[in-house]
């Protein structure tokens, strides 16, 4: 609501401005020229206003009763669409073409006003795909960055986010030893075929890469586990979990009231795999610190 104020009550107070000041000008193209333009301008003039006036009003109105919030969506998409086609008449009337009777126009304030509204109009349009576009990069290349900014600005009790308590609760390992590496084809093996076996996800304990940094894990990177039993960077994911309070692999919960109990199957091969964990993991393996 305030950026659309910020945007749209300039726009009414100066074009009103002009078109008093300026209504009789004559000196510039003909009359029928002249005539468009001070059309154009008051309908597009209203239109804004409009606009502004049901922004206005929905934003006081807030969660009013549904009678009301639907009457004013109905208008507001009635006047959307009469400002897309009146949109489509400006750029034909103003672009369309100079005759031989309309060699002068700029000369016109009230066409000059056309032009700034009609530009507006196109800002509007083309930002959103303009910003889509360049956030491309970021999201493929600094993703990291995007999520620790979410974070610090995302309160965790008013969204999907967990707390810094229950982040701080969940363990910590280490990714794998390489003085384990000799003779850890059986272990290896064997935490394949617990993932097969539905202790634990396919491939959660084999993963070499964190998925939202998207670097490869080092040996001694230390990695937060997730009760779904994927781990990730610890510094990455602290900052997902502030912002969503899921795995980034599966979206399963760490929250153990919206997550479903497993299997009595899968809660013995987990008891089974907890008290196995004191011997060493070979490398690309999970090793609880």
């Amino acid at each position: 609501m305030i950026l659309t104020a910020i945007v749209n009550i300039p726009q009414i107070i100066g074009g009103a401005f002009v078109l008093a000041a300026h209504w009789r000008d004559d000196a510039a193209c003909d009359a029928e020229h002249r005539a468009r333009w001070r059309v154009w301008s008051v309908l597009e003039l209203a239109i804004i206003a409009g606009h502004t006036a049901i922004r206005a009003a929905t934003w006081r109105a807030g969660e009013a009763r549904a009678d009301v919030s639907h009457a004013l969506a109905t208008a507001k998409n009635a006047l959307e669409a009469l400002g897309l086609i009146w949109f489509v008449a400006g750029n034909l009337w103003l672009f369309g073409g100079q005759d031989e009777g309309c060699q002068d126009a700029s000369s016109s304030a009230i066409y000059q006003l056309c032009l700034v509204l009609i530009v507006v109009l196109y800002v509007q349009i083309c930002l959103p795909c303009l910003l889509a576009v360049l956030m491309v990069p970021v999201l493929c290349f600094c993703l990291p960055c995007v999520v620790r900014v979410l974070s610090y600005f995302h309160d965790p009790m008013a969204g999907r986010g967990a707390s810094q308590c229950a982040i701080d609760a969940l363990p910590i390992v280490k990714y794998g030893d390489t003085s384990a590496a000799a003779g850890g084809g059986a272990a290896a093996a064997a935490a394949a075929a617990a993932a097969a076996a539905g202790a634990l996800p396919t491939g959660a304990a084999l993963e070499t890469a964190c998925p939202i940094c998207l670097n490869d894990y080092a040996v001694g990177d230390e990695l937060r586990q997730l009760p779904c039993a994927h781990a990730l960077h610890r510094a990455c994911l602290d900052s997902w979990l502030a912002i969503s309070a899921t795995c980034p692999n599966c979206r399963a919960s760490i929250r153990r009231s919206d997550a479903p109990p497993p299997p009595p199957q899968q809660q013995q091969q987990r008891r089974q795999q907890q008290g196995a964990r004191g011997a060493p993991l070979p490398t690309g393996v999970l090793d609880v610190a």
